[in-house]
């Protein structure tokens, strides 16, 4: 039965599971080289429950991305000599815009990157089973067996997708449903207070729910499983976080706190603030959310630097619009502003920090992948396509890194220098006669340079034996 809305949740101290698998090797073996939006420590943490799994269950993951969750959790279970055939992965596969501005800078919102997916994932298609398509909100039973036609016990789930309470509700219903004792809930966005409703959900099934790792600096949290969530999941269902009155979103998030605290997730515990304030705002109640900006920006509350820069962006965004109508939005969007100033360096700086350096070692993971390819292709003698920023930072990095590939040029349609880190910069209409690939080298304009590149393939003798290597395209 579902709670009365003004019932307040009570907290309940989490209980320890008893250890079900031998200890798991230490992370990811070696570099990881797939592009993810993933870090490093998340890499490691999917590995390393992989690895710890019995074997009793299903694997599902939804949102991969190009497949470095994937990739994570196939070393873990081959740490373990598991070789299961199907991890079933679902995505959309269609661009979002923070996926475009960080990552996918060579595509448009709501373009499709599957085939680059396909391309990256290829070694290990026989492992997988790539789902694509959306996943609607609140599925009713019939569309939810859709979703999920097995109906078998899952031991691992990784969510990194929900980003509306409804969505998160579905893959509850659809797949935490089935999870079995011990199992493993992996959610990748819960330190995020934009998805503040990803961390309420945890507390409100807190009973049957042992929080087990919080990834350091980034988004994920990992439960294990007491007890199977399908008797609790009403809790979640019947009751949506979107209808709460604001005293009930108060003290359930002081609960709430407490809990994530007794559990020794002091991030978490910290972030309670931000995500009532998100709470506060996304259900309507602006000014309710203008006191708990202003509880963090008057040093009542803690300011936690990850992710709230999103989240303060979010609303100020959304918002601007209304502020001159309604009093309690524009002070709303006032304390905003002023708690965006006074925590630039925690606030802004780190997050923009965190970005960047993601961002870098996704294209970092790609290019390595870029030389995989020209190796196995015998590309040994190649030729960079643009002489601008990117190129810079390239060579700046020491690409190519590996000793059998050797780059003996930059070609650019406009050279205005001679050299770019002592290779010499030549004509795009005159390429070296002793190259034999061109690979193009711009994020943000690989599609102009593919389309030149292909123009002279067709057209000029010097490039109709080339192999063109365009690295962010989903099909060169």
């Amino acid at each position: 039965m579902t709670p009365p809305p003004s019932a307040p949740p009570t907290t309940a101290a989490p209980r320890s599971l008893p250890a079900s698998a031998p200890p798991a090797p230490a992370g990811f073996p070696g570099p990881f080289d797939h592009p993810t939006m993933l870090t490093r420590a998340e890499i490691d943490a999917l590995h390393d429950v992989a690895a710890q799994l019995p074997g009793r269950g299903r694997i599902v993951e939804a949102g991969c991305f190009l497949g470095g969750s994937t990739r994570a959790i196939l070393a873990g279970l081959d740490a373990r000599a598991d070789q299961r055939s199907t991890v079933i992965s679902h995505d959309r596969f269609r661009v979002e815009r923070d996926s475009q501005l960080l990552y996918l800078r060579h595509m448009q919102h709501g373009d499709s990157f599957r085939s680059l997916h396909t391309r990256l994932m290829a070694p290990w298609a026989h492992r997988i089973d790539v789902r694509e398509g959306s996943i609607p909100e609140n599925q009713d039973p019939h569309q939810r067996k859709a979703l999920y036609p097995e109906r078998e016990p899952i031991e691992l789930l990784f969510l990194d997708f929900a980003r509306t309470p409804a969505l998160h509700r579905t893959a509850l219903a659809t797949w935490a449903a089935h999870l079995t004792t011990g199992g493993v809930l992996f959610e990748q966005d819960l330190q995020y207070p934009l998805c503040h409703w990803i961390a309420l959900h945890a507390f409100i099934l807190r009973d049957a729910l042992q929080p087990t790792l919080s990834v350091e600096d980034s988004g994920s949290c990992v439960f294990r499983l007491r007890e199977p969530l399908a008797e609790r999941l009403p809790l979640v269902l019947d009751d949506p976080v979107e209808n709460m009155p604001p005293d009930r979103i108060a003290s359930s998030w002081n609960d709430a706190r407490d809990w994530f605290a007794l559990a020794g997730w002091t991030t978490v515990a910290h972030a309670c603030p931000a995500y009532r304030m998100n709470h506060l705002a996304a259900n309507g109640f602006y000014r309710e959310a203008d006191a708990a900006a202003r509880d963090m920006l008057d040093g009542r509350e803690p300011i936690t630097a990850y992710g709230l820069r999103p989240t303060i962006d979010e609303w100020l965004n959304r918002l601007d619009h209304t502020a001159a109508s309604d009093p309690h939005t524009a002070a709303f969007l006032k304390t905003l502003t002023d708690l965006k100033a006074a925590g630039a360096e925690r606030v802004i700086h780190a997050e923009l920090r965190r970005q960047t350096e993601r961002a870098d070692w996704y294209r970092k993971r790609l290019w390595r992948n870029v030389e995989r390819r020209l190796l196995d292709q015998r590309l040994h003698r190649i030729a960079l396509f643009g002489a601008g920023r990117h190129t810079e930072s390239l060579l700046a990095e020491s690409w190519p890194t590996s000793s059998e590939l050797h780059l003996v040029a930059v070609l650019d349609d406009r050279p205005t220098r001679a050299h770019i880190a002592g290779v010499p910069i030549r004509p795009a209409d005159e390429p070296p006669t002793n190259i034999d690939a061109v690979v193009l080298s711009s994020d943000a304009h690989e599609p102009a340079l593919l389309a030149s590149a292909r123009r002279r393939q067709a057209n000029s003798p010097p490039w109709n034996r080339l192999q063109i290597v365009a690295p962010y395209a989903s099909d060169a």
